[in-house]
């Protein structure tokens, strides 16, 4: 299995960074994003929301954000679970299951969006209709990863639909709260992410 040779080759490329097969993610990540997002933006227009643009500052804010945590969630649920389940039990459950557990993670955040509808916030909504959407995204994402061998497809497919269905049709990138704390807030996380996998890898040199 390339995932298995690849982590024991050492380096990141067990999480799915790496350069193999980096044009078939970008094209196939940025195709499927397009549509999908396309079809998020054509559903938003259908519903009366109108096309605008928010401010330059809060936009950069929204998509630093963004950014930050599609890479955090692709790196572990579509990387080093799915990675280490495919591992012990194979390539089909590994999918299963980095499906299953980025579909749970829901529930850690559930109710904490202040825009969500309030007959979306109990939890049997959540089991009831946004579980198994969830579920099948994660699987599908999932799936691509293994196909690709590359986190690019997950991760632009999630990018490009994000930007197109959320930050030209009115989104939460139009509700932005001290969009300059968050660009400096998101800026030192990465910051700080980034000084520790540096200094990781230096540790494994030496």
């Amino acid at each position: 299995i390339p995932v298995i040779a690849a982590r024991r080759e050492g380096g990141l490329s067990f999480l799915g960074i790496t350069s193999k097969r980096l044009a078939l993610g970008l094209i196939v990540g940025g195709v499927v994003g397009i549509i999908i997002g396309g079809i998020t933006l054509l559903t938003g227009f259908l519903s009366g929301l109108s096309p605008s643009l928010p401010p330059l500052q809060d936009a950069a804010a929204y998509l630093l954000q963004t950014i930050f945590h599609l890479a955090a969630i692709e790196v572990f649920y579509r990387g080093w679970v799915a990675a280490r389940f495919e591992e012990s039990y194979g390539l089909f459950p590994a999918i299963i299951i980095s499906g299953l557990l980025y579909s749970l993670s829901h529930l850690f955040t559930w109710g904490m969006d202040p825009t969500t509808p309030a007959a979306s916030l109990p939890l049997s909504y959540f089991w009831t209709n946004r579980f198994f959407w969830h579920l099948g995204i994660g699987v599908f994402l999932a799936g691509l990863v293994r196909f690709t061998q590359n986190l690019a497809s997950s991760f632009i497919i999630v990018l490009t639909t994000t930007v197109i269905g959320e930050l030209i049709p009115g989104g939460p990138a139009h509700n932005m709260e001290d969009s300059g704390a968050v660009i400096v807030g998101t800026l030192a996380l990465a910051g700080i992410v980034t000084i520790v996998v540096w200094l990781s890898g230096r540790g494994k040199r030496g």
